[in-house]
């Protein structure tokens, strides 16, 4: 897995957990791929997922009333 990452052009946070912190930008974490999680996700990635989330949040929150 690391392997990939690095191909990217990525670091490998597979080694020293300071890397994150202290290391060279910018670093790849490998994924764990959970059968739940993996059907969970339906093929999209990280940041779409994220989006989504953040759009449904955005709709749900209460809009601030303006006004005197």
């Amino acid at each position: 897995m690391t392997g990939s990452i690095q191909d990217a052009g990525w670091r490998s946070h597979a080694e020293p957990g300071l890397l994150a912190v202290l290391g060279p930008a910018p670093v790849g974490l490998p994924a764990n791929h959970i059968a739940r999680f993996t059907r969970l996700q339906n093929g999209r990635r990280w940041s779409d997922w994220q989006a989504d989330a953040d759009a449904d949040r955005a709709h749900r929150r209460p809009r601030p009333v303006s006004g005197a």
